[in-house]
């Protein structure tokens, strides 16, 4: 930590991409731990009656950066190093968003940004999937996902935040539904110290583990399970506190559909594979 501020790590994602099991891990560590795992509360023009519902913290009904640094303050464990928020929408954030922040949270916690990437087209996929579960569309993975890729093309490079207007069935989707790995780091870098994992490298390679360790100053000895890894699609074991992961895929990738999107989604793995 840096002199005596607390650290606070904000894990931006993305989204289908082994956030929950890397959560575990730092808490299950004590390096950090959340009030809820994703709090969305440095989201802009938000409905929290939710959030409000879930956790009746009293922040929902009135949210600042001022009271949410309050809060996080008192939520701070004695034997833990800090304080987490893993809200994946994070990654769609602009620097405008970041800007409106930034400098608050470092004058009162060690700020650190995590990064965890998936294969872009696994992450998609399982993605995907979940948005059919939600919506219970009438369609399978497979087919949607072909569907789907076609409309790469209308979503820019640059960062757009998105509004909760976001229509599944009108085909009007997420802008980070294809999330851009290298806008991202980009983009939150500017700000905060970040570090970025190949999720597929850190359950693998020991060295990755300890890379984290160093960003961290922390001393994580074993990562929690993580159903993604070895990727076992619609077989994945249902671990406790996993739910997100072992529901979302219910069916395999055909290689067809895994290459094609492969192809069309080539400049989103120029940024991924410098990680493995």
């Amino acid at each position: 930590m840096s002199g005596s501020k607390p650290l606070f790590v904000i894990c931006v994602g993305t989204g289908w991409s082994a956030t929950t099991p890397l959560y575990y891990t730092l808490r299950d560590s004590k390096v950090c731990d959340a009030f809820i795992k994703e709090s969305n509360l440095l989201c802009p023009n938000l409905d929290f009656s939710e959030k409000y519902a879930v956790t009746g913290e009293e922040i929902y009904l009135n949210p600042t950066i001022d009271g949410y640094i309050e809060l996080l303050k008192r939520k701070k464990k004695d034997n833990f190093m800090g304080v987490c928020d893993f809200t994946t929408s994070y990654a769609a954030f602009t620097g405008d968003n970041i800007r409106h922040f930034a400098e608050k949270l470092q004058q009162s916690f060690d700020v650190k940004i995590l990064m965890i990437f998936r294969d872009p087209v696994a992450r998609l996929f399982s993605h995907i999937s979940h948005l059919i579960q939600v919506h219970q569309a009438d369609v399978r993975p497979n087919a949607f996902m072909k569907e789907i890729l076609f409309y790469l093309r209308k979503f820019p490079d640059k960062q757009e935040y998105p509004s909760q207007h976001a229509n599944f069935r009108r085909r009007n989707y997420e802008p980070f539904l294809f999330a851009n790995y290298e806008t991202i780091y980009k983009t939150w870098s500017s700000f905060f110290d970040t570090h970025c994992m190949s999720m597929e490298k850190l359950w693998s390679d020991d060295n990755e583990l300890q890379r984290l360790n160093t960003f961290l100053g922390a001393n994580i000895t074993s990562l929690h399970k993580n159903v993604y890894y070895p990727d076992l699609g619609p077989n994945a074991p249902k671990v406790t506190g996993l739910a997100d992961q072992y529901t979302s895929d219910t069916e395999f990738i055909l290689p067809e559909v895994y290459d094609m999107a492969k192809r069309m989604m080539s400049r989103h793995y120029l940024f991924y594979e410098n990680l493995l």
